[in-house]
């Protein structure tokens, strides 16, 4: 099931402070789910990186998922709103607009490397702010320069539904291999409507028929089990493609490269 944001935040932090230089912490528990989300801003940067489960963001222009291993990144005073699922593991960043001027001035996700995501483990883990030392500082310093250089998801990538229904859809085919395997048919009846009213309803959502909606849900599942580690056949198979070279095929189409260029250069 998936939860909009307010999440449970720690009660001593305020991410409109105006001593936030940059600071982090995780979070794992939800409030209670409330419709539609509310997009709201903050005086600080966002971003926010999931570490387990499904996630995603919207924006005033959409929604879109942000997978495992992969950041969403608001700018200061960008109107958004998180979306997570019951089990999903999200660290948070926050940081004051000056000293991220090397991050993009617009929402992107971006594609975290593995020693930028440990990082950023670290410091929420540890809880060290910048300014707290000139070491807690220098490594801040070195996360903001990692995350300039991060490979940024194109638009294309993930647009996800709003729509409550479709959104626990959506959930259900990323978590269960089973049903990615379901016709356009086979959902429509499960939720009780024609399949014309589905087909409908995605494309007003997202803007994408029912087969490149379940693409890009593969894709999705195929780009987090290649963060794992996972090999370009495991992830391929694992995502329900019928074979890698599908997989391939479809990966290039929305990245503009292969999974095996982007698993050796991520």
């Amino acid at each position: 099931m998936t939860k909009p944001f307010p999440a449970k935040w720690p009660k001593e932090f305020d991410p409109n402070s105006s001593s936030i230089s940059a600071e982090s912490f995780l979070i794992e528990q939800m409030t209670e789910e409330a419709s539609p989300p509310k997009l709201h801003r903050h005086t600080t940067g966002q971003l926010s990186i999931t570490l387990n489960g499904h996630a995603g963001i919207v924006l005033q222009e959409g929604y879109w998922g942000v997978p495992v291993a992969c950041a969403a990144w608001c700018p200061a005073g960008t109107y958004h709103c998180g979306v997570l699922s019951s089990n999903a593991q999200v660290l948070f960043a926050h940081f004051d607009p000056k000293f991220s001027l090397l991050l993009p001035n617009v929402p992107q996700r971006l594609v975290l490397n593995s020693m930028t995501l440990e990082m950023l483990k670290h410091v929420s883990q540890k809880k060290l702010k910048y300014g707290d030392s000139n070491h807690s500082s220098k490594l801040w310093e070195v996360i903001v320069q990692e995350l300039s250089l991060s490979t940024v998801l194109p638009k294309i990538f993930a647009p996800l539904p709003l729509n409550p229904e479709l959104r626990r859809l959506t959930e259900q085919f990323i978590s269960d291999a089973d049903c990615r395997n379901k016709t356009a048919t086979d959902v429509a009846k499960a939720l009780n409507i024609s399949e014309r009213t589905l087909r409908r309803r995605l494309l007003e959502n997202t803007g994408l028929t029912f087969a490149e909606w379940l693409v890009q849900i593969k894709l999705w599942v195929g780009i987090s089990e290649l963060r794992k580690g996972k090999s370009v056949e495991e992830a391929a198979y694992e995502a329900g493609f019928l074979n890698p070279s599908s997989f391939i095929v479809a990966f290039k189409k929305v990245f503009g490269t292969t999974p095996s260029y982007f698993k050796r250069n991520v």
